[in-house]
């Protein structure tokens, strides 16, 4: 079994729009690509720190360039 840490995800999209960016991690997912949604308002990072409100998109590195052009090419 192979071990992910931290260091092997890589964050490659991020908006406040987080409709949108369910849809991008739908599309992703359909792609074959395995993807985790970080979402700052469920998290203690808003809570701690006065910042904007932003959704993530990570995925493992070895994904992120197939994962990158998936999201520019908004069909």
């Amino acid at each position: 079994m192979v071990m992910n840490t931290k260091e092997d995800w890589v964050l490659i999209y991020s908006s406040g729009d987080k409709f949108e960016t369910d849809l991008l991690k739908v599309r992703l997912e359909n792609n074959g690509i395995n993807v985790v949604l970080f979402d700052h308002e469920d998290s203690m990072y808003k809570s701690l720190n006065d910042t904007n409100y932003e959704v993530g998109l990570y995925v493992h590195k070895s994904d992120a360039e197939r994962a990158e052009k998936i999201i520019q090419n908004k069909d």
